[in-house]
C-alpha cells in the first residue's frame, strides 16, 4: 500500500492514502465482478460458426469482447474450443423441432447470426428429396425457428439483434435451385 502510494505521488498525482485504499478496494470489487463476466458480458449465438463465413464472425466478435456460442455439427478443427469466451454446442440444426433445446441450455442472447448453411449443387430434375428436406431445414426452417426461440427473450431483455446470412444466389438464381430457393426465402 505504501509502495502504490509513493508511486502515485512520484507521478505527480495527488492521492491521500485513504484514496488509494478506495481504489484499492475498488480495484479488488472490478475483479471479482471480472470472475463473474458472464452477468455482464454480451452473448452472441453463432449457427456454423466452427468454420468458413461463421469461423471469422466467430473471431471478430471474440475481438469486440463478446461470449461467443457456436452451434455446429462438428469441432474437430475449430481453433477456439479452448477459448475461455467460447460455448461450443455440438447440434445439427437440420433437427428443427429441437432447435428450443438450445435456447433452453443458453437463454438470452444479446445477438443471433444465422450462418449454418449448406449447398449439394445437384441438377434440379435429379435432386433426392432428403436432400431438399435438409437443405431447407438447415438454410431456411432452422433460422426461423432460432429466430422464433430467442426473439422472445431478445423483446422481455429490452431488445437484440439478428443477422441472417443469405446469398445473392437468392437474388439472380443459382445453379442449385434449391439453395437459390432457401436463401431468397431467409
Amino acid at each position: 500500500l505504501t509502495r502504490l502510494h509513493n508511486e502515485l505521488i512520484n507521478k505527480d498525482w495527488f492521492m491521500t492514502l485513504i484514496d488509494v485504499e478506495d481504489y484499492i478496494k475498488t480495484k479488488d470489487r472490478m475483479f471479482k465482478d471480472f470472475e463473474d463476466r458472464d452477468s455482464w458480458m454480451k452473448k452472441v449465438l453463432i449457427t456454423g460458426g466452427n468454420k468458413g463465413i461463421g469461423l471469422e464472425t466467430t473471431k471478430l466478435f471474440l475481438e469486440a469482447g463478446y461470449k461467443v456460442i457456436v452451434v455446429a455439427r462438428d469441432f474437430k478443427d475449430f481453433p477456439y474450443k479452448n477459448h475461455e469466451n467460447i460455448q461450443t454446442i455440438e447440434f445439427d440444426v437440420n433437427k428443427v423441432q429441437e432447435i428450443a433445446v438450445i435456447k433452453n441450455i443458453v437463454g438470452t442472447v444479446d445477438v443471433l447470426v444465422n450462418n449454418a448453411g449448406i449447398m449439394y449443387s445437384l441438377p434440379y430434375d435429379d435432386y433426392p428429396e432428403e436432400n431438399k428436406e435438409r437443405l431447407m431445414n438447415v438454410n431456411l426452417y432452422a433460422p426461423i425457428e432460432f429466430i422464433t426461440q430467442f426473439s422472445k427473450l431478445m423483446i422481455e431483455n429490452g431488445g437484440g439483434r439478428i443477422v441472417n446470412v443469405a446469398s445473392v444466389a437468392g437474388q439472380i438464381g443459382h445453379p442449385d435451385v434449391w439453395y437459390g430457393v432457401s436463401k431468397a426465402g431467409i
